[in-house]
């Protein structure tokens, strides 16, 4: 849990590796809330991924 944790807080002090190392971490459960009738929609998965990006600086684990 501690690597996790350093992740995120690293991700949200602008680190980029991390930053690509927590959405590559949660790309399976992004790409199944982007399906549409069994296929990605590609602006519903990019709509997540600002979500996550904008919203990152408020989590708190």
């Amino acid at each position: 849990m501690a690597n996790y944790d350093d992740l995120i807080a690293r991700a949200q002090c602008g680190d980029k590796l991390a930053l690509e190392k927590l959405l590559l971490l949660y790309q399976p459960m992004i790409d199944r809330h982007s399906r549409i009738h069994g296929h990605i929609d590609e602006d519903l998965r990019q709509f997540i991924y600002l979500r996550i990006l904008v919203n990152l600086k408020y989590f708190r684990g």
